[in-house]
């Protein structure tokens, strides 16, 4: 019974800690969306015909936070991407070594575009993510609960 009432009180330390990295990597996605759309709109009423780019280009650097995230399947993503240039590149006699190298640099700068094109998408992913692990925290401090219940009786 201690030995479970230790997992749980394990398991309310890594949710909570898994709660924490989504929410950052969320508000760094949502500021860098809310910064892109801003400097969309000043640069469009400017008259500017890159405000586009622009507002891509932020919310890519906004999307580099999801590369620290352990679980992100994007991160999946980018070592196929990774790898596939890597055996491209490599099947033009360079050596592997160096074709895996720029493999790996390009696979990075290309999933991190694609990231900032979908960081809205994103956005309302890792706020599904917060829920559901919000919930299992709930689920978890219910058999807390129920062990401190348990004890106090003893």
């Amino acid at each position: 019974m201690n030995s479970d009432y230790e997992t749980a009180c394990e398991n309310d330390r890594i949710l909570k800690a898994t709660l924490r990295g989504k929410q950052i990597i969320m508000y760094i996605y949502l500021a860098a969306v809310v910064i892109g759309v801003i400097l969309f709109g000043v640069r469009t009423i400017g008259g500017e015909s890159h405000a586009v780019i622009i507002m891509l280009l932020i919310w890519a650097c906004g999307s580099i936070a999801n590369l620290f995230d352990s679980t992100s399947m994007i991160r999946r993503f980018l070592g196929y991407i990774g790898n596939g240039l890597g055996k491209a590149i490599n099947s033009h006699s360079i050596p592997m070594f160096i074709g895996s190298i720029l493999g790996l640099a390009l696979g990075t700068v290309v999933s991190i575009f694609i990231m900032g094109i979908a960081s809205p998408i994103l956005i309302i992913a890792y706020l599904i993510g917060i829920l559901k692990v919000k919930k299992q925290i709930a689920e978890n401090n219910e058999i807390l609960k129920g062990f401190q219940a348990v004890n106090s009786q003893k």
